[in-house]
């Protein structure tokens, strides 16, 4: 059993303008952060809800949308 362990985590980016953020976790954590992320209602008296968008073991994969590659 583990009590108030700590789970190391990179935000690797963050964007004001669309309140996303991009995260690096060791897969063996991403259980373990995807739940604590959907249990946090709030957060210094703000209310907060978090959405995962895309998940991918390789970090490059995350870093554009290959169908929107234009190439010249």
């Amino acid at each position: 059993m583990q009590v108030g362990a700590a789970l190391n985590f990179d935000v690797l980016k963050y964007d004001e303008e669309t309140l996303t953020a991009l995260l690096r976790v060791h897969s063996s954590g991403l259980v373990k952060l995807w739940s604590s992320l959907t249990l946090l209602g709030s957060y210094q008296n703000q209310s907060c809800a978090f959405r995962v968008l895309q998940v991918s073991p390789f970090l490059l994969v995350l870093t554009g949308n290959s169908r929107e590659l234009q190439l010249h």
